[in-house]
């Protein structure tokens, strides 16, 4: 009902916020000028001489025609610095630039747990699909469309080797993007559905499979990890511990678990949990705090973040 899924979107709410409370995060711990410096100076002599303000005004306007040379000067000089000599744009293939643009993805429409699932594939082409590592990339509560954080990542994913499947969930419920109250409403709903897709995955392919997410992605990972065979490895990041595995073992795969000290949505500790519970479970979780990121970290934590989830990766899915 609509009024369940109102309670259910405040447990989870008063959850994150009631784990940070108890459990603590235990987080302990980054040609303009010269012309300005021109133009002061001019200013400041102006000052000093006293003179009407017409001899300071000629003084200035003559002042900035200068710098305004020098600057068109340097600027020329720059261009013409990037631009090379004609041997250097026609020449060595030494003096191109790398080719860094993101590998192209590929759509299909699967049918999940009786349902359709639409994912995208990242992939290099020319790689031997059968036996290049697979990750399952788990976009967060803001979804998968343009611009998102998530398609970045799967980018980088790809270019590191990895074959990326990168669901779209929330379409399974008719979401975009979601709140609390889908959250709530629909956890269990897309778990089943990624479930059916790590099921179908593992059957298509014998390489070993990763999950990787991110907040709502990241603990669906989670879930994933004690539901689903053929999991070798996860990377999860802001997630928080959902309620349906919580009190249970946390018997799992080798997992890295990255985390904001400064996370106000979902406290640092349900990632101290995470760690202390696998550890209990005889398991290995990998702890990264960033003491000062929040729940979205800034582009380069970001990027030192994907780069030890790539790491990680690739020490724990056997090639």
């Amino acid at each position: 009902s609509a009024a369940g899924a109102g309670s259910g979107a405040a447990g989870f709410g008063s959850g994150f916020s009631s784990a940070g409370r108890s459990g603590g995060s235990g987080v302990s711990g980054a040609g303009t000028g010269a012309a300005a410096g021109a133009g002061a100076a001019l200013l400041r002599s102006c000052g000093r001489s006293g003179g009407s303000g017409t001899a300071a005004g000629s003084a200035l306007a003559s002042g900035a025609a200068a710098v305004a040379r020098r600057s068109r000067r340097a600027s020329f000089a720059r261009g013409a610095a990037r631009r090379g000599t004609p041997s250097d744009r026609t020449g060595s293939r030494r003096a191109r630039m790398p080719d860094t643009s993101p590998p192209a993805g590929t759509r299909e429409t699967l049918t999940c747990a009786g349902h359709p699932l639409t994912i995208e594939v990242f992939g290099h082409p020319g790689k031997d699909e059968d036996t290049t590592r697979t990750i399952i990339l788990l976009h967060g509560a803001e979804g998968a469309g343009p611009g998102r954080p998530v398609r970045d990542e799967a980018a980088a994913l790809a270019r590191a080797g990895f074959r990326v499947v990168l669901p779209h969930y929330l379409g399974r419920t008719g979401q975009e993007r979601a709140g609390f109250t889908e959250i709530a409403r629909h956890f269990a709903v897309w778990r089943e559905s990624l479930q059916a897709l790590v099921q179908q995955v593992s059957a298509r392919r014998p390489a070993p499979i990763g999950l990787c997410g991110r907040s709502l992605g990241g603990a669906l990972a989670l879930a994933l990890a004690l539901e689903a065979g053929g999991v070798a490895a996860l990377a999860v990041r802001s997630a928080f511990i959902p309620p349906e595995i919580a009190g249970r073992a946390l018997v799992m795969p080798p997992v890295l678990a990255q985390h904001g000290g400064r996370d106000a949505l979902v406290p640092a500790s349900h990632a101290t949990r995470l760690a202390a519970g696998t550890a209990a479970a005889g398991g290995l979780c990998r702890l990264a705090l960033y003491a000062d990121q929040a729940h979205t970290f800034d582009a380069r934590s970001e990027a030192a973040a994907t780069a030890l989830a790539v790491a990680f990766l690739r020490e724990h899915l056997p090639a």
